[in-house]
Order: structure tokens, then C-alpha cells, then sequence
């Protein structure tokens, strides 16, 4: 129970709900760090590459293929600036779509 006071000034013990925490996946784990690196990379103005070395750095491994910026190995493309590619809205959009 948890004491409110109401608008007249009253104490009411209203029963408090304890939330569940809600686990992320593994994955959804990888998938955060890897746009964190990615949001990192959109500030410090950073390349796909650039970024994918800070994310294998901290996961010890290389983003999987068909998240928002990471292509195959060998490609050109790790050469281009994040910022060139994607915004911060578009980001989120793409990161949400590949969460479903």
C-alpha cells in the first residue's frame, strides 16, 4: 500500500502494483548496442566500418547482416559516413522494423 494525497489533502492508501521487469533477448542486447554505435557514429561523424569496430570491440563480434548499416564483408559501402546514410529518426525506424 502507498499513501497519495488526494486534492483536498486527505491521505488515501491506494494498493501499489509491483511492474515486472521485462528481460531483453540476447539479440536485442546485440541489436541496442550495435545503434548505440551506430548513434555514436551519427555524432562523431564516423563511418559504417569505424562503427563496427567499436561494436566488435564490445560484443567480440561483427554485426549480423540485415541490421541497419551492416553489409557484407568486403563491401565499399563500411567506407561511407553514417551520417550520409541515415538520420537519427530513420535509425529508429529501421531498428524497430527489424525488432519485429
Amino acid at each position: 500500500m502507498r499513501r497519495v494525497r488526494m486534492g483536498k489533502g486527505k491521505l488515501v492508501e491506494i494498493p501499489a502494483y509491483a511492474k515486472e521487469k521485462v528481460e531483453k533477448t540476447e539479440l536485442q542486447k546485440r541489436l541496442s548496442k550495435w545503434q548505440s554505435s551506430l548513434i555514436r557514429g551519427l555524432k562523431a561523424n564516423l563511418t559504417f566500418g569505424q562503427c563496427a569496430v567499436m561494436y566488435k570491440r564490445e560484443t567480440g563480434e561483427f554485426p549480423q547482416s540485415g541490421w541497419p548499416g551492416a553489409y557484407e564483408a568486403g563491401s565499399l559501402l563500411w567506407k561511407r559516413l553514417v551520417r550520409q546514410e541515415l538520420t537519427m529518426p530513420e535509425l529508429c525506424r529501421q531498428i524497430r522494423e527489424v525488432q519485429r
